[in-house]
């Protein structure tokens, strides 16, 4: 999470609440990680289509990616990112949800087609679909 958001979010919770959060995030993660029908089920609920739902959460949750810095790794576990995926497999998405599946969606594919890092797609990807705008207000 872009030190920004977590700036804004700490101005409203607790650091300790923060990392309640987080750990907790982590081990929905964990569960997203070994289930293998979320993406199917929540393309039963939306207009996303399969295909593209797989790509998302391996994108998310699953694969490594390149970072700006020469680093590659998964991303962290973003408590809010975990909540709409779950809000989203249980049928019950709020509009952000969607957001942020086109977000990653665009992100994923732009990284894909132009072998850049996360920090290059994700601003590209916010120009189009602001995830966090929309969450936290940044």
């Amino acid at each position: 999470m872009a030190s920004g958001a977590v700036d804004k979010i700490l101005s409203k919770i607790s650091v300790e609440e923060f990392l309640r959060l987080e750990n907790l995030a982590e081990k929905m993660y964990d569960g997203f990680r070994i289930a293998n029908d979320d993406f199917a089920k929540i393309a039963s609920k939306v207009k996303f289509n399969a295909d593209d739902l797989k790509a998302i959460k391996e994108h998310l949750f699953l694969k490594e990616h390149k970072f700006a810095d020469g680093s590659v790794r998964k991303f962290d576990a973003n408590y809010w990112q975990a909540e709409a995926w779950e809000r989203i497999t249980k049928g019950n998405p709020i509009e952000s949800d969607f957001t942020l599946l086109k977000h990653e969606l665009f992100e994923l594919n732009y990284m894909k087609k132009n072998n850049a890092p996360y920090e290059v797609a994700h601003k590209k990807a916010n120009e189009l679909h602001n995830w966090s705008m929309e969450v936290f207000g940044e």
